[in-house]
């Protein structure tokens, strides 16, 4: 528990100041971390639930005919969420995309999914804070939450004996023991000129992104994380390595709206120094922890 506080303590303040105030230009290297869709990965994968039913065509509004839409039929009134000039979040690095959202007030919409049945029929996906994480929150349609140290995403896994049975997008927060196994579960996009480019720091696990509260992002979660090829052996965790579970790599098991609610210039002081007071108990709760 105290390794999980230092991490969480490290990385509170750079995603309050980020997150409050708003002002700071992106460089170059973090404006290269959004590539265009056509050029990026995960966007247009082939999918088991019908033709063109990965996240990208979904996002664009040119997927086919895509089974086991819940609720029934909503992508026949979804409409284009994104331009075709949009971005997709990549990496850079070949290991897992690890991002969280900044500080400020969020809205966070589960617009529907494109899944199989569900086992169990329990499978959710949700949020946590990183100034409450002992609480992690579940979503069914739209809630909104405000954060002075920022939230990351998490989503259960189809499979029910995986270890872990729930994928963090920030995945080294709980899950630091599988992180070298980690698989990409996650695929985030967004319009040019919709966010800022990505704050971006260095861990012990590698690099991780802040996603500012600035535009909208749309996710794309990918509830399986096996091994695409059949045979290939490549089941992340404790999946069963068997022809049922393996990963289509569509990321449209949770298609995901994520938008940024401005914030009035007053109540930016007030949600830094709220920030500041957090850090302070936290680092004083470590501290008694030692």
């Amino acid at each position: 528990m105290i390794s999980r506080l230092r991490l969480l303590t490290a990385r509170s303040l750079p995603a309050l100041l980020a997150g409050a105030l708003l002002a700071l230009p992106a460089s170059t290297v973090r404006a290269q971390q959004w590539q265009d869709i056509s050029g990026g990965g995960y966007w247009d994968n082939s999918s088991s639930d019908g033709t063109n039913c990965n996240i990208g065509y979904i996002l664009r509004n040119t997927e086919g005919s895509c089974n086991n839409q819940k609720p029934a039929g909503w992508l026949s009134t979804s409409g284009a969420l994104i331009a075709a000039n949009a971005r997709v979040l990549q990496s850079g690095t070949g290991t897992p995309l690890r991002f969280f959202f900044g500080a400020g007030t969020w809205e966070i919409e589960l617009l529907g999914r494109v899944a199989g049945a569900d086992v169990p029929s329990q499978a959710q996906f949700g949020y946590q804070l990183f100034d409450d994480f002992d609480t992690q929150v579940a979503v069914s349609g739209l809630t909104t939450l405000t954060t002075g140290a920022g939230f990351y995403l998490w989503l259960d896994a189809w499979n029910p004996s995986s270890d872990p049975r729930r994928f963090y997008s920030d995945m080294t927060t709980f899950e630091a023991d599988y992180f070298a196994a980690a698989p990409q579960q996650f695929a985030v996009f967004t319009d040019i000129g919709n966010a800022a480019a990505p704050g971006s720091d260095t861990d012990a696990f590698g690099t991780f992104y802040e996603l500012a509260n600035t535009g909208t992002y749309y996710v794309g979660a990918e509830d399986n994380a096996c091994d695409p090829i059949p045979g290939a052996g490549g089941c992340a965790f404790g999946y069963p390595n068997n022809r049922n579970s393996f990963s289509d790599r569509d990321y449209n098991d949770f298609v995901i709206r994520v938008k940024a609610v401005p914030v009035s210039e007053p109540a930016v002081p007030a949600l830094l120094a709220s920030g500041l007071l957090l850090l302070a108990a936290r680092r004083a709760r470590r501290h008694r922890a030692l």
